[in-house]
């Protein structure tokens, strides 16, 4: 088949779908993973894809096949570092070592996303409460004062939290805890 324009042939770009979709499906996988076990994960797969392509250069020509397989090796082992570096970030540290202690804090915080209101259910008395995705600039405890740069995600409550906007610096007390659902979280900030 040729080009519309041109004298040169449409090249199928099917193949390169598998190495994309493989990358996606084991940074889903290894997001519910700790950290040593993605390294794992990457270090397998470069260790294969290298046997794959040294046993494809004593082959004569390589197929198709055999390229995107060592394609799709290469692309999951980056993926698999890349996920192990970011899980060893956010999983080790100050903050970490914090909220592993339940450590009351002061922090300075950088909201990333609009805080989710969530109201009380019906028949139930009570404030607003509030999840919000911010970035740690900094932490104050009763001994120390740290300046970081961490993803955490922030429980609170009042109507203050309904006009703030993301890239907004706030200042708030509460409790450092580890956190329960989001993976790519230091801690969970509970707000007093």
């Amino acid at each position: 088949m040729r080009g519309p324009d041109s004298d040169t042939p449409v090249r199928r770009s099917w193949p390169l779908t598998v190495p994309a979709l493989a990358s996606w499906a084991a940074a889903l996988t290894l997001l519910a993973c700790p950290a040593p076990a993605a390294g794992a994960a990457a270090v397998v797969t470069a260790v294969v894809a290298t046997a794959a392509a040294l046993a494809g250069g004593a082959l004569a020509p390589a197929s198709v096949r055999h390229n995107v397989t060592i394609a799709t090796l290469v692309c999951v082992a980056a993926t698999s570092a890349s996920i192990a570096l970011r899980l060893h970030a956010v999983t080790t540290g100050p903050v970490a070592a914090l909220a592993a202690r339940g450590a009351g804090v002061t922090a300075e915080i950088t909201l990333t996303n609009d805080p989710k209101i969530r109201r009380p259910k019906a028949g139930h008395f009570g404030r607003d409460s509030v999840v919000a995705e911010a970035t740690l600039e900094s932490v104050r405890t009763a001994h120390h004062r740290l300046t970081v740069h961490t993803p955490i995600t922030v429980f609170a409550d009042g109507p203050q939290w309904r006009h703030l906007l993301p890239s907004q610096r706030v200042e708030i007390t509460g409790r450092l805890v580890e956190p329960t659902s989001a993976p790519l979280t230091a801690a969970t900030l509970l707000a007093r």
